[in-house]
């Protein structure tokens, strides 16, 4: 099977500090590769230094030599920190997208074909 997933990881002395766990998509209204975020974590304590943009910039360092073209991600609703980080690095928030989700249950029984 293939990975579902990469990760980048930022380490200090103190151990694990940053991560961005992502995957590679495909857009078919534009013909072209992508990458999705999935997470950008940071420690609290590993905050303001510039870490979330150094893993942000070494992601898309990466994804370009796979002939990626753009990057997408998902920001919860409440988090207005991620949201400003975001735009100030010229991230724009496309507001004709809803996020649609089904789980447990009711995910195994859209499955069903009996």
């Amino acid at each position: 099977m293939e990975p579902m997933f990469e990760a980048l990881v930022a380490e200090s002395d103190d151990g694990l500090v940053g991560v961005v766990l992502y995957f590679y998509t495909f857009s078919s209204w534009r013909g072209e590769p992508g990458v999705y975020i999935q997470d950008l974590v940071v420690t609290e304590a590993a905050r303001g230094h510039g870490l979330g943009e150094q893993l942000l910039r070494e992601l898309v360092r990466v994804a370009r030599e796979r002939d990626v073209t753009h990057l997408r991600l998902a920001v919860d609703c409440n988090n207005k920190a991620a949201m400003r980080f975001y735009e100030r690095r010229g991230l724009a928030n496309i507001e004709s997208d809803f996020i649609y989700e089904i789980e447990g249950d009711d995910f195994l029984r859209l499955g069903d074909v009996s």
